[in-house]
């Protein structure tokens, strides 16, 4: 039988919930209707976007890290390396993340690397 993962959503904007419009499907809704995914945690520093989320996902919600088997990062993009790091570091299998990939050539650099380096995808 194939395997169930846990799933991060980490930063609570448009890609990640609130989305675009008709027909545009968002991270949150593609992680629910997959049936091998588990969303177990939203994580945002906005205790608004948070609250909002867990009312209509009923998902618990955090303001900080939190483990998983997959992370899905949509936080913009000049926190994307602080988040990458984070779970490149930890338990975390896999992790997309959303585009672009940094907000300069270090940054980017720095993340791919660190996914080397844990022998991480992403």
């Amino acid at each position: 039988m194939a395997s169930n993962y846990t799933v991060a959503l980490v930063g609570l904007g448009r890609i990640a919930w609130r989305g675009f419009g008709p027909g545009v499907e968002t991270h949150a809704e593609t992680i629910r209707l997959h049936p091998r995914l588990r969303l177990v945690a939203s994580i945002d520093t906005d205790a608004m976007a948070r609250a909002d989320f867990q009312a209509k996902y009923g998902v618990e919600v955090y303001d900080r890290y939190v483990k998983a088997d997959i992370a899905v990062i949509c936080t913009p993009a000049a926190y994307h390396a602080a988040w990458v790091a984070a779970y490149t570091a930890s338990d975390c299998r896999d992790i997309l993340c959303e585009k672009p990939l940094s907000d300069s050539l270090a940054a980017a650099e720095g993340i791919v690397g660190a996914c080397e380096t844990f022998h991480k995808d992403m």
